[in-house]
């Protein structure tokens, strides 16, 4: 990076950033913009930097599941509105997304600032900001500002994305459901000092639906991902896995998150999710990822057997885990769920009858299988090995 400073001497704020660019390369440039804000707000050639970027995060690369789209504006638009008002001072934003391209533009007599966004050589919208309050002098940063925040934008979603899948990663999810149970918490029980009372606001971010006091998890178990990694290959394996990572995150709704579970299984975090409303999304969602498969030079196509189960809180969560911690609640109710998807599998494999889909609170009295007949009218059931 180039910086050249107009005017004849340096403040305390110009000192404080050259020593943060120069001493911190590993934390990224936009941790300096981050510290001293009061560069971009103050007016003056004296205050002002031209830059010039050689080699951001874009130019060296980064997953293809993991690059930005539009979607993910929309979803990260409160955290892009957050950066960009640490250094423009503007009252209204709003995101624009129009049919050809289109340069930064500043509206004086209406004081509105049109500053596109561009990720990996396109435009993806354009940030509308209201009411600016900017000093002439700053105009020639703003893009170069602009591209700063969705180098920020990025790095954000590759930490919460698994690099493999493009789902989000399983710490991620786990964590969305665990802020949730704690909303659910809060709403039954006195908040701590300090603390809201309510479970108000969104669940995670991009999410547009607010706290119900309820949620769902969905799991989806694909068995058979072993065998096949070991008869056709890993890669062909790996392929499997994105295709049907792929089929989920297109029929997973707005307000909900797909994130990658352990090595065969994917699970769903939907807020407000009833037990109607997760039988419902899970039939479509496994009806689909059935019917997924990729090319395989071994056996024509590859392709595994999917089931799901989900799991509501707080109905079916055991009355003696509500004590313990919000984590330890939500790997518990991922497990719940994980279980439904096992009973699933072992019960509609090889059956064109329904769909795979089980719900935690019907293992007893939809998931048994008779496993043996004894003596004197007793049989042998399934139920209780994994419940």
């Amino acid at each position: 990076m180039a910086i050249m400073v107009d005017g004849h001497s340096c403040n305390f704020c110009i000192i404080r950033f050259l020593f943060m660019m120069v001493h911190m390369p590993g934390a990224g440039r936009f941790s300096a913009f981050e510290a001293c804000p009061e560069l971009f707000k103050k007016s003056g050639p004296r205050y002002i930097c031209r830059m010039k970027y050689t080699n951001g995060i874009f130019k060296q690369g980064i997953s293809a599941r993991a690059t930005l789209t539009r979607r993910d504006l929309i979803r990260f638009e409160p955290f892009l509105r957050e950066m960009l008002g640490r250094f423009l001072e503007f009252k209204t934003a709003s995101l624009y997304f129009p049919r050809d391209p289109m340069e930064i533009r500043w509206l004086a007599e209406e004081r509105r600032l049109f500053l596109p966004l561009h990720a990996n050589g396109k435009q993806l919208g354009v940030f509308v900001a209201g009411d600016v309050c900017i000093p002439r002098e700053i105009l020639p940063l703003c893009a170069s500002l602009a591209d700063l925040c969705m180098e920020n934008v990025q790095l954000r979603k590759t930490t919460q994305t698994d690099a493999h899948t493009g789902l989000a990663s399983r710490a991620y999810g786990l964590g969305c459901v665990s802020s949730a149970i704690g909303a659910v918490r809060r709403s039954f029980y006195p908040s701590a000092a300090g603390e809201p009372s309510g479970g108000a606001g969104v669940l995670f971010e991009g999410s547009n639906s607010g706290f119900g006091g309820f949620f769902g998890v969905l799991v989806f178990y694909f068995s058979g991902i072993k065998d096949i990694a070991r008869q056709s290959g890993h890669l062909i394996a790996d392929r499997l896995v994105m295709a049907l990572a792929e089929a989920l995150w297109r029929l997973t709704p707005q307000q909900a998150l797909a994130a990658r579970g352990r090595e065969d299984e994917f699970f769903l975090f939907l807020p407000k999710g009833t037990d109607d409303a997760c039988r419902k999304l899970g039939a479509e969602i496994v009806r689909t990822l059935n019917a997924v498969s990729v090319p395989c030079e071994f056996t024509g196509r590859a392709s595994v057997f999917v089931s799901a189960g989900y799991a509501c809180y707080p109905k079916d969560i055991r009355p003696s885990a509500t004590a313990r911690e919000d984590r330890e609640q939500a790997r518990i109710l991922l497990d719940c769920a994980g279980q439904a998807a096992i009973a699933a599998e072992a019960l509609f494999r090889g059956s064109n009858e329904c769909e795979p889909l089980m719900g935690f609170g019907h293992i007893l009295t939809e998931g048994g299988r008779i496993l043996q007949s004894l003596p004197m009218g007793r049989v042998r059931v399934s139920l209780g090995q994994a419940v």
